[in-house]
């Protein structure tokens, strides 16, 4: 049996010397509720009213781009934009072609969303982490299902104490600490000394 030369075993060690940390960046970490919030200049809960996909030319080719426009239901933080705006995310569907970007969020039309949003251009923060979807009254965040409303109590004392950390356990309603709680779960400030 012949052996590999070394350059071969070179080169597969820096195959993977080079390969592993580049899909370790293409991991998506959990979002950082307090840094979202603090370098967003706008928390918007929104409605998309319809999208808008089509061609065009960028530096990289040609791909798909979509105009979303919105419908603003509640400003949580910064000066919002008009009761109606509109942004544009790369991706989406043109004639049957649907073209999928790693780290950007898809819309469609009627579907409700928490949009932390970056200025200048308007665009969301942290790619597709930046958009919260709202389904049936609903959150999902962190994998756990929150009650919208109570992630919205949550979001709104996060945003007044910059930098305090939001904890989501299902089901849960906030504390004043800005910690999520179930419903029924006694926390050390509810339970009484023996």
């Amino acid at each position: 049996m012949k052996k590999a030369p070394a350059i071969f075993w070179v080169t597969i060690f820096f195959f993977f010397a080079l390969a592993i940390p580049a899909l370790a960046a293409m991991v998506e970490r959990p979002a950082d509720l307090p840094a979202m919030t603090a370098q967003s200049d706008l928390i918007l809960r929104a409605r998309v009213r319809e999208t808008d996909a089509r061609w065009r030319a960028d530096d990289a080719g040609r791909h798909i781009y979509t105009t979303v426009r919105f419908e603003t239901l509640s400003t949580l933080k910064g000066r919002g934009p008009a009761d109606r705006f509109e942004m544009e995310v790369i991706g989406g569907t043109v004639d049957g072609l649907t073209e999928t970007v790693t780290d950007s969020a898809a819309f469609k039309a009627g579907e409700e969303a928490i949009l932390f949003l970056q200025t200048n251009p308007l665009r969301l923060y942290n790619g597709r982490q930046g958009k919260i979807p709202i389904t049936r009254d609903t959150v999902f965040f962190e994998r756990k299902k929150v009650p919208a409303a109570d992630f919205l109590r949550g979001l709104e004392r996060t945003i007044a104490v910059p930098g305090k950390k939001m904890r989501i356990i299902k089901g849960g309603s906030p504390l004043s600490d800005n910690h999520f709680v179930p419903p029924g779960i006694k926390t050390r400030q509810d339970r009484k000394a023996p």
